[in-house]
């Protein structure tokens, strides 16, 4: 069975290299507050005839975030544990976090004047970053719902929390921008206190909240460079190249395709789809640190190594 998949995804899919000789590198910066551009109307005078003439210029905001929530995302943590979560992916080699700020700085300087590509191609080189990766915290919120128990002094307490950033990773010797990722951390806890007075939220709900947002980032930014694959075949059996690390779970079930021919945009030349062949499904069985074995019920598989896996968002009974 063959079908067109377009690629109108979460994930921005650019021209990235999806089979490589080795890990690609990326620097990540410490990641930034949002802020918009707004048009400000200007009206200026020109010398001594005072002719009025338009002209737009922008100023910038930062984005209303409460301010209580802001204090304990601290940015340089959560970049932190993104970098501790692409190093664990075992897809990346990640540059110090300070050589990929001086990288940055790089950038923005010459983004004042003529962009000079070279320069930053040189400096991207010299710190051994093919990519930069650029991250920027977008929405933050959360709440806490108590609800009394009848007849007793207990609470029934819910919280819940909710942070996004938005990740752009470019490619350091063109300064393109390759792919837009969307990260996202959501987090309800239900907890029976023995009070009915409000209590600070434990400490520990910002730090996972902040785990599950990097981990959803990190698998994101993983699949706009490396598709989850097969890498060995033997009989019903194969392994594929993620595991814990990426959550993996056992029963869960999978597509197996392989793509073909790459669909091309006759204006922007990109790739905008692959067609696609789906070949079988197969159910994970062992999960290991960084792989996974998986089970296909086909006495003769046409599985190989290189075709991806798609989850079907389904488990085996």
């Amino acid at each position: 069975m063959k079908r067109l998949a377009w690629l109108i995804l979460p994930v921005v899919f650019a021209a990235l290299p999806l089979e490589a000789a080795e890990p690609a590198s990326i620097a990540v910066p410490g990641f930034t507050l949002w802020t918009v551009e707004q048009p400000r109307k200007i009206t200026e005078h020109e010398y001594e005839t005072h002719t009025p003439g338009a002209l737009t210029r922008y100023q910038r905001r930062e984005v209303e975030l409460p301010e209580e929530l802001l204090k304990e995302i601290e940015l340089p943590v959560l970049t932190d544990i993104f970098i501790r979560k692409l190093v664990g992916s075992g897809k990346f080699t990640v540059v110090e976090r300070a050589k990929a700020d001086v990288l940055l700085g790089e950038i923005e300087r010459a983004e004042e004047g003529p962009l000079d590509r070279s320069a930053v191609a040189k400096k991207g080189g010299a710190l051994g970053a093919q990519y930069l990766a650029l991250g920027t915290l977008t929405y933050a919120a959360r709440d806490v719902e108590l609800k009394p128990v009848a007849y007793t002094r207990r609470t029934h307490r819910i919280e819940r929390g909710e942070i996004r950033v938005d990740l752009r990773i470019l490619e350091v010797p063109t300064g393109r921008i390759v792919a837009s990722v969307p990260g996202q951390g959501r987090l309800e806890r239900r907890i029976d206190e023995d009070t009915r007075e409000p209590r600070p939220l434990p400490g520990s709900f910002i730090a996972d909240l902040q785990e599950e947002l990097a981990h959803d980032l990190m698998v994101r930014t993983v699949d706009a460079l490396y598709p989850f694959k097969v890498v060995s075949v033997r009989g019903g059996t194969a392994f594929a190249d993620r595991g814990q690390n990426f959550r993996i779970q056992k029963g869960e079930v999978y597509e197996v395709l392989r793509r073909g021919e790459p669909v091309i945009d006759p204006d922007t030349k990109d790739v905008i789809a692959f067609d696609e062949e789906v070949l079988d499904r197969v159910t994970v069985t062992d999960v290991f640190q960084k792989a996974c074995r998986v089970e296909t019920g086909n006495t003769s598989p046409r599985i190989r190594p290189g075709d991806i896996l798609r989850s079907t968002g389904t488990t085996s009974p």
